[in-house]
């Protein structure tokens, strides 16, 4: 059931199980065009991280953002030169085939906690 899979999510995440974290989306139905579960572990930690005060939430915000950036501006170059880049690269706003509802309304749970 998806209260199960939410659960191994969760636990996935916690313990840095990528196998249970790749069930865990398969029992949900969250079908990803990727298959890259270490960025999806390191998301789930930074989702689920520590409550920070806020000049430090900002600034890991920042940092974070700042790297997404460089990671596409490096892929962008490297299109630009005829090099090959992953598929991420390509399309990384693609990211998510299908996505479950419950998922939705268990995100939006837990960021007005």
């Amino acid at each position: 059931s998806i209260r199960l899979a939410l659960a191994k999510l969760i636990w996935a995440g916690s313990t840095r199980d990528f196998a249970a974290l790749l069930d865990s989306f398969q029992e949900m139905g969250l079908q990803l065009n990727r298959d890259d579960p270490e960025k999806d572990i390191q998301g789930l930690f930074y989702l689920f991280r520590e409550t920070v005060p806020a000049e430090q939430g900002r600034a890991e915000m920042s940092e974070r953002m700042a790297a997404r950036q460089r990671q596409r501006s490096l892929a962008q170059q490297t299109r630009k030169q005829g090099g090959s880049t992953t598929q991420q690269e390509a399309s990384p706003k693609e990211v998510v085939e299908s996505f479950p509802s419950e998922l939705v309304m268990f995100g939006r749970v837990v960021m007005m906690l």
